[in-house]
């Protein structure tokens, strides 16, 4: 019989993939004492079975035990497959329908029968207590650290500070840096390039990106303030790197940000969707309104990786992709589509509007109160063109 393997770590603290490399030599000899066929293997390492967190490999697994592609699986034990009772009824029914072989390392759980199925149910609900239990234990943990203004750990220690919350100056001076180019307005895309480009890393040794330093900057502990379920409870114990003041205003300029250029409104029509040309790259480009060469300001596409710096002019791919929309629209609706163009050249237009008047705040042309002013009756009328049913 041709079977799959699965293993699956909920932690892997070294990034070393041990763990789950041991499990698929157990599961290969059992899988050889059994006379099956080891065909593929599934892996999820560092990954949670009891939380919400996708299991890409187990997704597969299940995909290929429904087509047919693996005629069973072979576990190191059942909690390593699931710890969830829904999740272990979905693959009993999926098992008795599609004749599923299942067998274990440490104990065969034969899902073919009632008794087994009631040990692999028995099992399941261990499994999920044990869980339950754990995420208890890191409950009562985490509120007691917070009550005592201390950091509540985690896989990776906090950018500028040893494990035992020590400063380090070298990291402490980049945070410094970050939080202040941020609170004047600079963006965090625009600063993670920047520390990549220096070399500066993440305590998980990789290169910071927006999202990594965008978690960095929420965090309240960096100006001492101790935080629990989002809301500031006292003073840490350990020395704070920036002051409340710089805190504050990073989040302010953060949240004018978000709030008022809106996660819902697009800066640029293109930008997440176009995906750079370049060979074996692939990345997302993202639009950016500035001069290039001294010449006067023009909306670009640019890719964002760091290898390379290709880069395409908005006006024309919008108007290339814009045209191909609008002739399958109009297509399907078998209309004149002139009006829907307009309409859509039309919040193309506010949309560079919108990001021309950010680009003059951020450059320190236009005062705050002028800029919101400003940034309010642009948002208004892309709004009300939004509303707009053609």
């Amino acid at each position: 019989m041709d079977i799959g393997i699965y293993a699956r770590i909920s932690r892997d603290e070294t990034g070393d993939a041990k763990g789950v490399e041991r499990q698929v030599e157990d599961c290969e000899s059992k899988a050889l004492a059994l006379g099956w066929r080891v065909v593929d293997r599934y892996i999820d390492n560092d990954l949670s079975a009891s939380k919400a967190v996708q299991r890409p490999q187990y997704d597969r697994l299940m995909a290929d035990l429904a087509d047919g592609v693996v005629g069973g699986v072979v576990v190191y034990d059942l909690d390593r497959l699931t710890r969830k009772p829904a999740e272990l009824e979905t693959f009993i029914v999926l098992a008795d329908k599609k004749h599923i072989a299942l067998a274990n390392v440490s104990g065969d759980v034969d899902l073919g029968t009632a008794n087994g199925r009631m040990l692999a149910r028995i099992k399941g609900a261990v499994a999920r207590q044990e869980a339950d239990r754990i995420g208890e234990r890191v409950k009562r943990q985490k509120a007691q650290r917070a009550a005592r203004g201390e950091h509540q750990g985690g896989r990776y220690r906090l950018f500028g500070y040893t494990r035992d919350m020590v400063l380090i100056e070298e990291e402490a001076e980049t945070v410094r840096e970050v939080f202040t180019r941020r609170a004047t307005g600079e963006s965090t895309r625009s600063i993670a390039l920047d520390l990549a480009s220096r070399g500066i890393e993440t305590t998980a040794g990789k290169p910071f990106k927006a999202s990594s330093l965008d978690h960095l900057l929420k965090k309240p502990s960096y100006s001492g303030q101790r935080e629990y379920h989002g809301e500031i409870i006292g003073k840490t114990a350990f020395e704070p790197i920036i002051d409340v003041d710089t805190f504050a205003a990073t989040s302010k300029a953060m949240e004018i940000r978000a709030v008022r250029a809106g996660h819902n409104t697009r800066r640029h029509l293109l930008s997440g969707y176009l995906r750079c040309g370049i060979p074996g790259c692939r990345a997302k480009m993202s639009g950016n309104h500035r001069s290039i060469n001294g010449r006067a300001k023009r909306t670009r596409y640019t890719c964002g990786s760091l290898d390379h710096s290709l880069s395409t002019y908005a006006e024309w791919v919008e108007k290339l992709v814009i045209g191909h929309v609008l002739n399958e629209h109009s297509k399907r609706l078998a209309s004149p589509s002139d009006n829907v163009a307009d309409h859509a050249l039309a919040i193309a237009a506010v949309d560079d509007e919108i990001a021309d008047i950010w680009s003059r705040y951020r450059s320190g042309e236009l005062p705050t109160a002028r800029f919101e002013g400003m940034l309010d009756a642009k948002e208004s009328q892309r709004k009300e063109l939004l509303k707009v049913k053609l």
